[in-house]
């Protein structure tokens, strides 16, 4: 069953969000039937070149879902069934879209998870071996949104970066990569544009989440440069009061709290020092602008974690910082914060 390019893809979309369940229906039977085909190149380039088009938003979010879900979320991909060249046009229109400066945040968001998604499973075959030195350029470019989209894919194929970096950790290559992809990812948490900062946080996490052991690292003193870097980004989302981005960068200091607390050695007083101070901060109701529990609970948990995983380091900080400091903030929480189900015993 074949689907003209252009409108009727266009058309098909719609369909596919019809409120009429005859119509809908239909859409569904005609795009199961395209997947089904012997070659995926029409259905993986129609719904590309949608994404890649002027259609409305609606329907360009629509094709981008189904591009992933096809590609990497169905039972059986429709990768392996397509040719070559159809494989190199849907890998540059992807990349074509974020490179044009997509305005619509939830599609650029869409198509950077597609295309990590898609690199992470291909990147270890040699399918795609542009694409590093591609996202590296973009994080130098003047578009705000290519850095971030850089950061956010660099992120999603941090498990190939790390396994990069530790099987061939005496290699000159494997010490050049980690060198660019840690000052890549560095330069990010200085950058105080847009998500650039966090993606880079982001990013730098999820790397040290693929990494069994710090020391892993060629060049260990490069993770060790990032860490008051992090702190400075988390700094500036709590003057700037982005408590979700706060949030969402708390979430992921703790993952990596957890396996490497080491992490945080270099600056260690300095991270306790200003959890105490989010989670000891006024509490306001009626102030959009305090800072809100949730952020408040994420640093204290941080703390504990950093007790549990980092019990002598916690204790040789100076003048007993760490029981002085914390253990009033706990009690007091104890004492404000409603009871959270989860949390009994």
């Amino acid at each position: 069953m074949e689907v003209s390019p252009g409108s009727s893809w266009e058309a098909l979309l719609w369909s596919l969000l019809a409120v009429d369940n005859a119509a809908r229906n239909a859409a569904e039977s005609q795009f199961a039937a395209l997947k089904q085909a012997t070659c995926s190149d029409e259905l993986l380039l129609g719904l590309v070149h949608v994404v890649h088009s002027t259609s409305p938003d609606d329907v360009r979010a629509l094709a981008a879902v189904l591009l992933r879900r096809v590609l990497l979320r169905d039972a059986v991909s429709l990768w392996p069934r397509a040719t070559d060249q159809a494989r190199a046009d849907v890998k540059r229109e992807l990349l074509a879209v974020l490179e044009a400066g997509e305005k619509n945040r939830g599609i650029r968001r869409k198509v950077c998870d597609t295309v990590g998604e898609l690199a992470s499973s291909i990147l270890e075959d040699g399918q795609w071996d542009d694409l590093l030195p591609t996202l590296l350029q973009w994080s130098n470019a003047s578009m705000v949104t290519l850095r971030e989209a850089a950061l956010r894919v660099l992120e999603m194929v941090a498990i190939f970066l790390a396994g990069q970096m530790t099987q061939a950790a005496e290699t000159s290559e494997a010490t050049t990569l980690d060198v660019t992809v840690l000052q890549t990812m560095a330069k990010g948490l200085a950058d105080r544009e847009g998500r650039v900062a966090l993606n880079a946080l982001r990013a730098l996490c999820m790397l040290l989440l693929n990494l069994d052991a710090l020391d892993q690292v060629p060049r260990p003193e490069l993770l060790a440069s990032a860490v008051p870097l992090v702190l400075a980004a988390l700094h500036s989302l709590l003057v700037t009061r982005q408590f979700d981005e706060v949030m969402e960068a708390l979430e992921v200091l703790i993952e990596v709290a957890e396996p490497h607390a080491a992490f945080f050695k270099p600056c260690l007083r300095e991270y306790v020092e200003t959890m105490v101070q989010i989670a000891d901060a006024p509490r306001d109701e009626n102030d959009d602008n305090a800072m809100p529990d949730g952020c408040r609970q994420l640093a204290m948990e941080f703390l504990v974690s950093l007790a549990e995983q980092a019990p002598s380091r916690c204790r040789r900080l100076p003048a007993n910082m760490f029981v002085e400091t914390v253990y009033p903030v706990a009690f007091k929480m104890m004492l404000e914060l409603q009871d959270i189900d989860t949390w009994d015993v």
